[in-house]
Formats: structure tokens, C-alpha cells, sequence
């Protein structure tokens, strides 16, 4: 199921967006154009690459990342007004991971908040230039059972397209 949400400047956060060819040209805006928008995707979510498991330098990271349900993909374009926030539910013992694309040198932050401690833990992400099947992975976990947000903020001041995964 596809929705295009566009936000005024002022809004606070949405979810992330469509799996890779999801979105269509017409539906993500350039940046030129300064339109804040998430076309999200939540079914049938394509894997934000494809595992090369005889890459022995990546090897760890391709199993994790291939062990994951990507149950939720979104393409953006945004400012440092938008934050992109999605709720999962993650069973005992499970993992949250997170997958960027961006079109340029980035630095945002990727926050897991407890819903039932309210507890949070932060990571800084930073990446350049990406696309085809080069990606930015970030993992949280083991998580206890239970709902978590997942928020990624822009913290570099400047527009942004790209895409991002959940997986949990």
C-alpha cells in the first residue's frame, strides 16, 4: 500500500518509505523543488539489497541484514524539519535494523525509544553519496519484547533524498 504524505515545514515526524523501484519518478519530488514528502511502502517490501555471502570482508553484516523481515521501506525528500518515525514491534530477543540510501553526504541520527520504559539509545550515522546496492546498516539489539519507535532525524542543516528501511 503506497500514500504520498507531504508536510509543511513545521511538521513533526513521519514514517519511511517504499521499497527499491517503488516509488515512482512523479511521486518524489526533486529537491529543487523544496517539497517535504515520504511515500511510504508497508507491503511486500523488497530487501534493501541483495546478499553477496562470498564477500568474506562483509560476510557478518550480508547474514544479519539477510536474517532480517524488511517490513517497511520509505523514499524522502526533506529538511532538517522532517524526521522520519515509524513504530515497530519486536519480539524477545530481536533486533531493529536500519538501511539509508541517501544522494549525498549525510549525517543523521538514528533513535530507538522504548514505548513501555521510554528508554532510548541513539546512533550517529554517517554516510556520502549512494546508490544501487551501496547502503549505511545500523542495528539495535537484542531488544526486550515490546513496542519501539524508530526515528531518523537530519542533523546536518541541508536537504535530503533517499530511502530507508526497517527491518525487526
Amino acid at each position: 500500500m503506497f500514500k504520498k504524505l507531504v508536510v509543511g515545514a513545521l511538521a513533526t515526524g513521519i514514517a519511511l518509505t517504499g521499497g527499491i523501484g517503488a516509488a515512482s519518478a512523479d511521486t518524489v519530488k526533486p529537491i529543487s523543488d523544496r517539497i517535504e514528502s515520504i511515500v511510504e511502502n508497508t507491503n511486500e517490501v523488497e530487501r534493501p539489497f541483495v546478499p553477496n555471502f562470498s564477500d568474506k570482508n562483509n560476510l557478518i553484516g550480508e547474514k544479519a541484514a539477510a536474517a532480517f523481515d524488511w517490513g517497511y521501506s520509505g523514499s524522502y525528500n526533506f529538511s532538517t524539519s522532517i524526521q522520519v518515525k515509524k513504530t515497530v514491534s519486536v519480539a524477545a530477543n530481536g533486533t531493529i535494523g536500519v538501511a539509508i540510501q541517501n544522494n549525498k553526504n549525510f549525517n543523521f541520527k538514528v533513535v530507538v525509544k522504548s514505548l513501555s520504559s521510554g528508554n532510548t539509545v541513539t546512533h550517529n550515522v554517517t554516510g556520502g553519496p549512494m546508490s544501487g546496492g551501496d547502503y549505511v546498516y545500523n542495528y539495535f539489539g537484542p531488544m526486550k519484547a515490546g513496542n519501539y519507535v524508530v526515528t531518523l532525524v537530519n542533523t546536518d542543516g541541508s536537504w535530503h533524498q533517499g530511502t530507508v528501511w526497517l527491518g525487526w
